[in-house]
């Protein structure tokens, strides 16, 4: 299977996303939020699943991201096997 980073021309930083990941947490504690539901279907128009994961949605097949505040995140991915 195709690695979806290969794709990208720009890719994000592990330091920017481990601040993007802070700076959640940082709100969800402050707003007693234990998890965030996260999803998308569109590989270009990527929204808060490439912002948590700089990972693109691709064939139209949805992404659901899974981001508690104080544990890993879970990526849900629906891929089409051939």
């Amino acid at each position: 299977m195709e690695d979806p980073k290969q794709r990208l021309t720009t890719c994000i930083s592990d330091a920017e996303l481990e601040r993007r990941w802070t700076a959640a947490r940082e709100m969800m504690r402050e707003h007693k939020i234990d998890y965030l539901i996260v999803r998308n279907d569109e590989e270009f128009l990527g929204g808060y699943v490439k912002w948590f994961t700089d990972l693109p949605a691709r064939h139209s097949y949805p992404f659901t991201v899974i981001f508690p505040v104080d544990e890993e995140m879970t990526l849900i991915a629906f891929l089409r096997c051939s």
